[in-house]
C-alpha cells in the first residue's frame, strides 16, 4: 500500500482546473496587484470590498492578451448588482489611454458547468486582442463594489504536477462558492483518487487477510 499510493497520485497528477486558480488579495483599497503570467490561462477569484480591484503589468514587446469575466453560478439567478465590469487603460504622458471596456451587457451570462472542480459559473463578455509595448492598468469592478467576480487572463492551458497543490486550489474554489469542504468529492481530481485508494486498500486488506 506504502507503493500503490505514491503511483496512483503521481498517475493522476497531470489532471487540473481548466484555469489555474489564483485568490488576489488587496492589502488596502489603494494597492494595486500585479497581472504577471497573462499567456497562460488563470481565473482570479477576486472579493469586491467597497472599492474596484486593479491589476497592473508591463508589456515589452506585442502579446496577445485574453480576458474573460465570469461569476460564480450558485442561485443560477444573474442581478444585475453583482455583474463585474472592466476597463484596461495604458499609460501615457499625460495620463492614460482606454484600450477597452467589457460591460455585462455584452453577454447573456449563460451557465455552464466546470467538470475538474465540479461547479457551476455565468460566463460574461471576453476580449481577444494584441497588445503593444507599454505599462497597463486593468480595472474590475461592479455597480457598488461589492461582490464577488472571477477574471479568466490567458488562453494557453497548462498541465499541473503537483497534486495536492491542484486538490488545495479544489478546496479554496469551493470556500469562495461559499460551500461546505465536504463538496471537494464534487471535483474528480479528488474523488477519482480516493475511490481508487479505497478500491485498492479494500483488496490490499483482503489479501493479507486470506494470506
Amino acid at each position: 500500500m506504502r507503493i500503490v499510493l505514491p503511483v496512483l497520485l503521481f498517475l493522476y497528477a497531470p489532471l487540473a482546473f481548466a484555469h489555474e486558480p489564483v485568490f488576489p488579495q488587496p492589502e488596502s483599497s489603494r494597492t494595486t496587484l500585479p497581472l504577471e503570467e497573462r499567456q497562460v490561462s488563470q481565473a482570479y477569484y477576486g472579493t469586491l470590498t467597497g472599492v474596484p480591484h486593479a491589476y497592473t503589468f508591463t508589456v515589452s514587446e506585442d502579446e496577445p492578451f485574453h480576458l474573460q469575466l465570469l461569476l460564480p453560478d450558485t442561485k443560477n439567478i444573474l442581478d444585475e448588482q453583482y455583474e463585474p465590469k472592466a476597463i484596461l487603460v495604458k499609460r501615457t504622458t499625460r495620463g492614460v489611454r482606454e484600450i477597452f471596456r467589457l460591460s455585462a451587457g455584452e453577454s447573456d451570462w449563460p451557465s455552464f458547468y466546470e467538470f475538474w472542480a465540479g461547479d457551476r459559473y455565468l460566463r460574461g463578455p471576453e476580449k481577444d486582442l494584441t497588445l503593444d509595448a507599454g505599462e497597463y492598468i486593468l480595472e474590475i469592478s461592479t455597480a457598488d463594489n461589492y461582490a464577488k467576480y472571477v477574471m479568466v487572463v490567458g488562453s494557453e492551458e497548462r498541465i499541473s504536477l503537483h497534486y495536492f497543490k491542484t486538490v488545495a486550489g479544489v478546496y479554496k474554489v469551493k470556500q469562495f462558492f461559499g460551500k461546505p469542504a465536504v463538496t471537494v468529492l464534487q471535483s474528480p481530481i479528488v474523488l477519482v483518487p480516493l475511490l481508487l485508494i479505497i478500491i485498492v486498500g479494500f483488496w490490499y486488506w483482503r489479501k493479507e487477510k486470506h494470506a
